[in-house]
């Protein structure tokens, strides 16, 4: 799902303007961003955390030029855990019938 089915979804749900949503969720999802590049981490009870990563450095094979390694430099990516009690809740197994096959 797209940002922009997000808001439309949101804004049925929320009997308010596809503007008024898309603002909303901007504003949130920005604010969301700058919590977890300030504090390190954001955690959202009942649905999971979102958290600063360490990339240590390192060396990878240069496809360009066979037999190279480039160096890769430590770098910060963004992750998110979910919380387990929302992969409980919204997942359940397949049943046989359910299944299609190609």
């Amino acid at each position: 799902m797209t940002r922009k089915e997000f808001c439309e979804q949101y804004a049925k749900h929320a009997g308010i303007s596809k503007a008024k949503a898309a603002v909303l969720c901007k504003s949130v999802l920005n604010f969301m961003a700058e919590c977890v590049v300030r504090e390190d981490r954001l955690c959202i009870v009942d649905f999971g955390t979102f958290k600063k990563k360490t990339i240590k450095s390192h060396r990878v094979y240069d496809i360009n030029n066979p037999g190279e390694y480039i160096s890769v430099p430590e770098k910060q990516k963004i992750v998110f855990e979910i919380t387990p009690s929302v992969v409980e809740k919204y997942s359940k197994p397949v049943e046989e019938e359910e299944c299609e096959y190609i």
